[in-house]
């Protein structure tokens, strides 16, 4: 914020963190999953996620 960059506070990072145990993805254009080992399009996608088993990387401009 203005007031914690004027008192020469460091701001909060955003949590990047989230928990889930379904994701639904929908695009107009085709994204890339891979599935065991194997590189795949899809333009919609529904996983489900077993307790601890899934890591995501995502850029930092990520809209979540």
């Amino acid at each position: 914020t203005l007031g914690a960059k004027l008192l020469g506070k460091k701001e909060a990072k955003k949590d990047s963190l989230f928990y889930a145990k379904n994701l639904s993805m929908k695009s107009n254009i085709a994204f890339s999953i891979y599935v065991d080992g194997k590189k795949n399009f899809y333009k919609d996608a529904r996983v489900r996620i077993a307790p601890k088993g899934l890591r995501i990387i995502v850029g930092k401009e990520r809209k979540i």
